[in-house]
């Protein structure tokens, strides 16, 4: 019996009368075992010459099987890694956030107070002064609404208030109130999202319905979202004129498959059927990230 060291206790006691390394390139990497269908019963010599034979075409095999494991753990692992460079990149935008709404804007809010505190008819101010102080008021005030803007552009308020689905429902109905288009939101319970998912999926719907509005001349939109075993699906399907010929993606669209490749996703943008243009984004949804 062919034995490699340290297995032969266990192959012994397993039964195994007859056991070949498996080896690519010189490097053992499994061991082709074989017991007898009875007890005391012997190999011919063309069983072992098969089994030999075997053998040495097995070893290409499962050094491959490993690679190939191998591979879809590491793409696992850069699949992971990108949702948490996600998620650390959206807790610094919250914080930032959060700099700008509890700092800068109670800041500019309190400057405005002073100032209409100096503009008020009873405060004997110049006329000149009273022109530059109500210059500084409305730069303050544009100023007060640019951190507004940036409040809601760094993270959605949303989707920490709502949740996602509720988050993306609302956003597509105030689309429909803004724009005139007819829209219909379909959103299945999908159980805990990461971070990372929450806020491509809400990006990305954001960025196709802008575009729906400035390009598609769509009088309806219909957005759907569900889930598909351990995916989430989100579909923008419009009735506009549909993809013009030869169209290359902007960057609107480029944006929109950088955030869908981020976490290991992929975005579609095809003609569809019966007219009009289908967005498909689909995402792996990993709550634990």
């Amino acid at each position: 019996m062919r034995t490699v060291g340290q297995f032969g206790a266990t192959l012994d006691a397993a039964g195994v009368t007859l056991a070949f390394p498996l080896r690519h390139a010189g490097e053992l990497v499994g061991l082709l075992c074989a017991a007898p269908r009875r007890p005391g019963e012997g190999w011919s010599e063309p069983d072992r010459r098969a089994l030999a034979h075997l053998a040495r075409h097995a070893g290409t095999v499962v050094h491959a099987d490993r690679l190939t494991a191998a591979l879809h753990r590491s793409l696992d692992e850069l699949t992971r890694s990108r949702e948490r460079l996600v998620t650390m990149q959206e807790q610094e935008r919250r914080r930032i956030q959060r700099d700008l709404h509890d700092g800068l804007g109670p800041t500019l809010a309190a400057m405005r107070l002073h100032l209409e505190g100096c503009l008020d008819p009873g405060t004997a101010v110049p006329g000149w002064l009273r022109g530059e102080l109500e210059r500084i008021d409305e730069l303050a005030g544009q100023a007060g609404s640019d951190v507004r803007r940036l409040v809601y552009g760094l993270h959605p308020p949303t989707l920490d208030h709502l949740g996602l689905v509720a988050a993306l429902e609302q956003h597509v109905s105030q689309f429909g109130r803004d724009t005139g288009v007819a829209t219909q939101f379909r959103g299945e319970p999908i159980g805990p999202t990461s971070a990372a998912v929450d806020i491509t999926i809400f990006r990305v719907l954001q960025e196709a319905l802008t575009n729906v509005a400035k390009h598609s001349g769509a009088t309806s939109v219909e957005v759907t979202l569900r889930r598909v075993e351990a995916r989430l699906c989100l579909r923008v399907d419009d009735n506009g004129t549909g993809l013009p010929a030869g169209t290359v993606d902007g960057t609107g669209l480029r944006g929109m498959r950088e955030r869908a490749a981020s976490i290991g996703g992929t975005l579609d943008l095809d003609d569809r059927p019966g007219g009009g243009t289908r967005l498909a984004l689909t995402v792996p949804n990993s709550p634990e990230t």
